[in-house]
């Protein structure tokens, strides 16, 4: 009988520990499942309620008046006495106005002042004898046309003389194998003659030579005066 007893313990005896792994590995899952429900599951707590008071304060009390101000003394003035008045004793008398006497008649000659210039045989206008006639109003003079600017090919048939200008040697010897090339505004008169020649795009030490040049040209007379824009192009070689 004991020997089943025994028999009987050893059959349970693994369903025991199985029951106890079993058990632990649960325990062990709870609490890991609890601990990290922790972390994750976060509960906010309500802050509690907060009331405010608003307590009205006593306001200040009045500043003081500021003390009256002392009256200033003005100096007293004695009371103006009227004067008492005085009626005239004398009766104004009225003065008549002075009448100047006719002027004499002029007695009629039967002559006629008809014709005559002044009143007077001989006169000038404005009665004065012999005074010399008014001079003239004098006129202005007439300010001269303003040059018109036209291109250099229409006025080309109007030249003269015209001499084509040439570079100084020293400036040959600088630009050597290359092309130069300048202008220049050229203004004639109504005569024709060159009025004024002035650099557009000048040539380093041959403008001067070119102006002179220039200036020589001669057109014929114009209505008014012209300007026109000379270009210049010189092969070096």
């Amino acid at each position: 009988m004991f020997d089943r007893y025994v028999e009987e313990k050893k059959r349970k005896r693994p369903l025991l520990y199985a029951a106890f792994v079993v058990s632990t590995i649960v325990e062990a899952a709870l609490i890991i499942f609890f601990i990290i429900y922790s972390f994750i599951h976060v509960d906010e707590v309500q802050p509690p309620p907060l009331t405010v008071q608003f307590i009205a304060t006593t306001p200040p009390p009045p500043p003081p008046p500021p003390p009256p101000k002392a009256a200033a003394k003005k100096p007293v003035t004695p009371p103006k006495t009227p004067k008492p008045v005085v009626q005239p004793t004398e009766v104004p008398k009225f003065i008549q106005p002075k009448t100047d006497p006719d002027p004499p008649e002029e007695k009629d000659t039967g002559g006629s002042s008809e014709g005559v210039e002044g009143g007077v045989e001989g006169g000038v206008p404005g009665g004065v004898v012999g005074s010399p006639p008014p001079p003239p109003p004098k006129e202005e003079p007439k300010p001269p046309p303003k040059p018109k600017v036209v291109p250099a090919i229409m006025i080309k048939k109007d030249a003269i003389s015209q001499e084509n200008p040439r570079l100084p040697d020293v400036v040959k010897a600088q630009r050597r194998g290359s092309t130069v090339t300048g202008s220049y505004k050229v203004c004639i008169a109504q005569s024709g003659n060159i009025s004024s020649v002035d650099v557009v795009q000048g040539i380093p030490g041959a403008d001067d030579t070119i102006i002179s040049t220039v200036r020589t040209w001669r057109y014929k007379p114009q209505a008014i005066p012209l300007c026109f824009i000379q270009f210049f192009e010189f092969h070096i070689e």
